[in-house]
């Protein structure tokens, strides 16, 4: 399983970071897609950000064994970067756009699901106290084309039973979901 990681700067309680799986190709190779892949899905959701964001991946992509969570290998990547073109009012940061992530397995009678949180949107993409229809549809685009965009697949590892499950559909929540975690809102 490989593992990236995005670094956002620039809103109170910053760094944030979102962490991403991915399954089958755990090479120099599958670490280039998977970077890439989540860059451009943060490029795609970039443009609903305030301007004060800024983001990059980090120059590791981390082989990691699902059973363990344990880092097994790294592979340097070049990092992608991104900035918020938005210069209208920022939504409080606790409020996030959440693209859900399913895998269609189930384990104990529950599927095992993930979810991205998008931060830093702007108060022009909400509607009546919800996302409003340009942001929900730029980022069901952006999110399917990240799921088919590259071997390796998109994953959900889930820890409690130490596996990692490829996603198969996603889709984003019409209501705005509330990340208080101050370890990481992504």
């Amino acid at each position: 399983m490989l593992r990236t990681r995005t670094v956002f700067l620039g809103f109170q309680g910053a760094p944030w970071i979102h962490v991403a799986y991915w399954v089958g190709a755990d090479s120099q190779a599958g670490a280039t897609a998977a970077n890439t892949a989540i860059g451009a899905f943060w490029g795609a959701a970039d443009n609903f950000m305030s301007s004060v964001a800024t983001w990059a991946t980090d120059p590791i992509v981390a082989q990691m064994d699902p059973a363990t969570g344990n880092r097994t290998a790294n592979y340097n990547v070049t990092p992608v970067t991104g900035a918020g073109s938005l210069a209208t009012d920022v939504l409080p940061p606790a409020t996030q756009a959440l693209v859900q992530l399913r895998t269609g397995m189930f384990i104990n009678s529950r599927e095992v699901r993930g979810r991205i949180n998008i931060p830093g949107l702007c108060e022009v993409n909400s509607t009546n106290g919800r996302p409003d229809a340009a942001l929900i549809a730029a980022l069901n685009t952006a999110a399917a084309t990240l799921n088919a965009a590259t071997t390796p697949d998109l994953a959900v590892w889930s820890r409690t039973n130490h596996t990692a499950l490829a996603v198969v559909a996603t889709n984003t929540w019409t209501e705005f979901a509330v990340r208080r975690s101050r370890r990481d809102p992504g």
